[in-house]
């Protein structure tokens, strides 16, 4: 796989996630909104570990070559930002 089949795996993840999962078993609450993330995340990992295993590390993210699982968390992350900072935004929360 290559880098931009890792970033619409997780595309497709958060999108799923911010749209249904979420707002349906989160809802307000901030911890189980971390909790749920982690798992989220968990299975994106699943989900694209039979298909890089054992793939050389030239997944480049923005200028250095890593690895894939490497790859796939640092773009999560990086897509996650925004749509946590609307997700909470929306709702009204404080992370504090």
């Amino acid at each position: 796989m290559s880098e931009l089949s890792i970033v619409i795996v997780n595309l497709v993840a958060l999108m799923t996630a911010y749209l249904y999962i979420y707002p349906k078993y989160a809802g307000s609450d901030v911890k189980r909104l971390a909790w749920l993330d982690i798992v989220v995340g968990g299975l994106v990992l699943l989900v694209l570990a039979p298909f890089n295993w054992g793939s050389p590390s030239d997944y480049t993210f923005i200028s250095f070559d890593t690895s894939w699982w490497i790859f796939a968390i640092l773009s999560y992350a990086l897509l996650e930002l925004p749509l946590f900072y609307l997700y909470v935004k929306a709702r009204g929360l404080r992370l504090s």
